[in-house]
């Protein structure tokens, strides 16, 4: 067996033990002692996990089945069959049907060999083995902090709310006569984002709703009291040549990058596009944008695919708004692009990190850095493969694998 072989062994053995374990397999096998709690609590789960399912399958089938059985010759029969398989053997939830497009026969394929979730492995690395680093990438304040120490270009703070109380990032604190930016200092995948457009004397969001200074200000007190501490934002534009890629909202790259095991050099492995859609504030592929997966050496981008249609259609060769051909074209300013990310991860230890970068009017720029990238959408539904596809498990394996075998506790987890 080669040793590329054998690493991939090593990963694909690691990947199943962090998968959803149901309750009586969790009672019967887990390591560990179990109380009254904990019995009761993953019991619910499985309950929750059930009616997830049958919730979801109603849901498929009245807004989608009759799509897909039209565009893919699925039939909806085939569809259940494929969802029940995706929840109860493969142990996945039920929305990631969509999200991967597994009712295509190229892409069922290889549903048993798709990582699907890279997160809990994610999680056992950064916060055994670099949390200083976690909370630098975690916390979007400690992240701009970050990049201003090191000189890194990245969307500046105007303020922000920590339990309903506002704190100016410099100075006194005034709502800017101009576009603003609110969302979570811990958020993940454009939850909780929201934009404020400012037009003569007053602030609109995305739903034509109308605020004054007050109201703003009200409106993002109250979110962080009943959610999380916010950060307020200028809001940051792409660059002109990056706007036909977009709908109105920022269009950003994924991009993970690695330091190679062997020679410590830092390599970009993969890089996908997201792309807005409509009157989305955000690009975010699990909130409705399009994500393209765009060639790490030319920049040349692929098909275009949605976890939900758009105009009855799940991919597309050009954008949905403005017509702008996506599939085949060459990303804008890639090769500066390039060099931009790979200078950003010379400052972590972590060999590992995924990037929210953009070019935008003011150049490259970072929105934000993560431990916590997801396999699915970083890679394997831009690329329809699955991650095994990529050198990543093998440097995974030769960089911190067997660091961890020792510390990971599987079983005790709830993924």
């Amino acid at each position: 067996m080669s040793e590329r072989a054998e690493l991939l062994n090593r990963w694909n053995d690691r990947v199943r033990k962090a998968g959803k374990q149901f309750f009586f397999e969790w009672l019967f096998y887990g390591n560990r002692k179990k109380s009254p709690r904990d019995i009761g609590n993953r019991f619910f789960q499985d309950v929750q996990y059930i009616w997830q399912y049958l919730y979801y399958v109603l849901k498929h089938f009245k807004h989608y089945g009759s799509v897909i059985k039209q565009e893919y010759q699925v039939s909806l029969l085939r569809q259940l069959y494929q969802i029940s398989y995706l929840v109860f053997q493969l142990r996945q939830p039920p929305k990631i049907y969509l999200k991967y497009h597994l009712f295509k026969p190229e892409v069922w394929k290889n549903a048993d060999r798709f990582t699907y979730s890279h997160y809990s492995i994610q999680q056992i690395v950064a916060k055994k083995m670099y949390p200083e680093e976690l909370e630098i990438l975690l916390n979007k304040r400690s992240f701009h902090q970050f990049c201003e120490t090191n000189k890194i270009s990245s969307p500046g703070i105007l303020g922000y709310y920590d339990s309903g109380n506002l704190v100016a990032a410099e100075g006194g604190f005034e709502m800017p006569e101009d576009d603003i930016f609110v969302k979570e200092i811990t958020g993940q995948m454009g939850i909780g984002a929201k934009r404020f457009s400012y037009r003569d004397g007053k602030f609109r969001d995305n739903h034509g709703n109308d605020y004054s200074n007050e109201n703003v200000l009200n409106f993002i007190k109250e979110y962080s009291k009943k959610k999380s501490s916010l950060i307020i934002q200028p809001v940051v534009r792409n660059h002109e040549s990056w706007l036909p890629f977009t709908s109105g909202a920022l269009a950003t790259c994924r991009v993970v990058t690695a330091k190679n095991p062997r020679t410590n050099d830092i390599e970009l492995l993969f890089s996908s596009l997201r792309m807005p859609v409509g009157n989305s504030d955000v690009d975010n592929y699990s909130r409705g944008g399009l994500v393209s997966v765009v060639d790490a050496e030319t920049g040349i981008l692929g098909k275009a695919y949605c976890s939900v249609p758009i105009a009855g259609r799940f991919e597309h060769d050009s954008h949905p708004d403005t017509g702008q051909l996506i599939n085949g074209a060459k990303l804008p300013g890639w090769s500066d692009m390039v060099s931009f990310i790979l200078s950003l991860h010379v400052n972590l230890r972590s060999p590992f990190i995924g990037w929210d970068v953009a070019l935008t009017t003011e150049g490259c720029m970072v929105l934000e850095g993560s431990l916590y990238w997801n396999p699915g959408a970083s890679y394997e539904v831009a690329h329809h493969q699955p991650f095994s596809k990529s050198i990543y498990p093998v440097y995974f394996e030769e960089w911190v694998g067997y660091k961890i075998d020792n510390r990971a506790d599987y079983s005790d987890s709830n993924f």
